[in-house]
């Protein structure tokens, strides 16, 4: 009997020291508030993001290229975009004697479609592409950087005048405010590279505004997205914007 007792003690006491064990591991494990920052390699001014050379969907960093378009909730617009949005990024063939290249250039990222605003409903068609700058969209310190490089084009077709570079930011998590700091550039029908600082970058000013060191520190991707002209009740536009050797750069 004494035996028994002992043995049914021992056994609560392992149970009890199992169950404070158990939630010991389960405890939250405080994390900075900030990634960890990207660190350059020894005397390097620049790092790639992607030179779209290896034709596939990922880039130097291991992030996603990907699109996007109005048609989803909150907007429900009816834009079309290409690659679809939802569907595995390609990348296009540009051939090897564009300016800027080394020969051996012979894709880059291209995103073409519609621009389509509707009688009624969504007033503010857009479209636009990206990559993500981590495999699982964690966010990047890029604070360390100056600015960003990229060549850019559109295609002959295309009556969209002017696009918009922003940022995919963390610290927004409201898709209807999605106000990121970014930069306007007007890409002619010709290969041209653009150098653009952080220190250009504004918001649109039409949501919560964002402390821009902040939003530096918490970046989650690189977005391209069609700016002007918007079109009025019914009309469309066709856009074709192809981007190509993106570097962040520091001074």
């Amino acid at each position: 009997m004494k035996k028994t007792k002992f043995l049914i003690t021992v056994s609560i006491l392992f149970l009890i020291l199992l169950n404070l064990s158990c939630k010991d591991l389960n405890q939250e494990i405080p994390i900075s508030k900030y990634p960890t920052p990207v660190i350059f390699p020894a005397n390097a001014l620049e790092v790639k993001v992607d030179d779209c050379d290896d034709n596939d969907n990922v880039n130097a960093w291991g992030g996603y290229w990907f699109t996007y378009d109005d048609t989803k909730a909150p907007n429900f617009g009816i834009s079309e975009v290409n690659p679809r949005n939802g569907a595995q990024f390609t990348m296009s063939y540009v051939g090897p004697d564009w300016p800027g290249g080394t020969g051996s250039n012979l894709w880059a990222a291209r995103m073409w479609g519609k621009v389509k605003r509707g009688l009624t409903g969504f007033a503010y068609p857009l479209i636009g592409m990206g990559t993500g700058l981590s495999p699982d969209e964690a966010p990047k310190d890029i604070s360390g950087f100056t600015g960003i490089k990229f060549w850019a084009k559109r295609g002959s077709t295309d009556n969209v005048n002017s696009y918009r570079i922003s940022f995919k930011h963390a610290n927004i998590t409201d898709p209807s405010k999605q106000d990121s700091y970014g930069f306007i550039f007007w890409p002619s029908t010709s290969w041209q590279q653009f150098n653009i600082k952080f220190s250009q970058f504004t918001q649109q000013a039409w949501s919560q505004p964002l402390d821009k060191m902040e939003s530096l520190r918490l970046v989650q991707g690189i977005q391209f997205q069609t700016k002007n002209p918007d079109p009025a009740p019914g009309q469309e536009f066709i856009s074709d914007l192809w981007i190509d050797s993106i570097i962040l750069y520091r001074e």
